[in-house]
């Protein structure tokens, strides 16, 4: 049987998350790299991340950054949602801008940086 302890530091160490402990985490960064870690013990193919910088420290969002780059780097597909600009155009591979549940743009993020057209239309990207 697998002990969830080894499996934690396991991950933990590989993707840097040492000192957030599986059973308490106290602060908001500590509960997002937790429930970073604990999607990880499924050793998911992929992984959707639903606005992982909410409410985070910039130091602790660059970590969070730090992270999916990571993960991407070792070929886990990470589908993101995220307000944080700055984080996603450094992690993302393409990026699509949603409006009323309909894609009304993609591009690969340097292209997003840069149309100011898309920017001014909607203010939120």
């Amino acid at each position: 049987m697998l002990h969830l302890e080894n499996i934690h530091t396991s991950y933990a160490s590989s993707y840097g998350l040492q000192g957030v402990t599986l059973h308490v985490a106290r602060g908001s960064g500590e509960q997002q790299m937790l429930s970073i870690a604990r999607a990880l013990l499924m050793n998911p193919q992929s992984l959707l991340m639903d606005e992982p910088s909410d409410g985070l420290a910039p130091l602790i969002v660059r970590e969070v950054g730090k992270v999916i780059g990571q993960l991407k780097v070792e070929g886990m597909g990470v589908l993101l949602v995220e307000q944080n600009l700055p984080l996603r155009l450094s992690v993302a591979d393409r990026c699509y801008v949603l409006n009323k549940g309909a894609t009304v743009y993609e591009a690969p993020p340097h292209e997003l940086h840069g149309n100011h057209v898309v920017k001014q239309r909607y203010p939120g990207v």
